[in-house]
């Protein structure tokens, strides 16, 4: 990775923070090679660092490298986030049945934690009004992830929709 990225791996180039934030910068703006590597250097710093698996395995299925996600989703150690990427990854292999598996888990065990992935795993399968629903539920729930809703490329299925702008003005993330 290229230094001039970021002046806080100048400063710190162990930080696990600064190369997961970095992933996620270059996954929202599909620079897909680019996050890999950041994605790959949590996991070098941080092997157990909750998500990266999970992260890296969404970077990889937006690359269209499908089976490479799912191996990569079930290295994830925490349960939820494995979830979340399996359901992502099986939808965009166009096998409906293990996403709605995996979608189903998550909805069972983890509903009041995750209503967030929730929206995104329907985002991602295009089912803009259950995506609503899910994101009304993470607002009640105070669901931290709704902080980068507005960059997630999984809700980009949302944006023409006119729920989008009021739910945005909503959360005070409007233009």
């Amino acid at each position: 990775m290229r230094r001039d990225h970021c002046a806080g791996l100048e400063l710190d180039p162990l930080r696990v923070g600064i190369y997961m934030n970095l992933g996620n910068a270059f996954h929202v703006s599909d620079r897909f090679a680019e996050a890999n590597r950041a994605y790959r250097n949590v996991l070098e710093l941080a092997p157990q660092r909750v998500g990266m698996h999970a992260h890296l395995a969404v970077n990889l299925v937006a690359q269209e490298r499908g089976a490479e996600a799912l191996a990569e989703a079930l290295r994830e150690q925490e349960e939820w986030a494995r979830l979340w990427a399996v359901a992502i990854i099986q939808h965009a292999a166009y096998r409906r049945d293990e996403s709605n598996a995996a979608l189903g888990e998550l909805i069972a065990k983890y509903a009041a934690a995750s209503a967030y992935q929730v929206a995104e795993v329907y985002g991602a399968r295009g089912e803009v009004d259950l995506a609503f629903a899910w994101l009304e539920r993470a607002c009640a729930q105070r669901d931290a992830g709704l902080a980068g809703m507005k960059q997630a490329r999984t809700l980009r299925a949302l944006h023409s929709d006119p729920r989008w702008e009021t739910f945005l003005r909503m959360m005070g993330l409007a233009d």
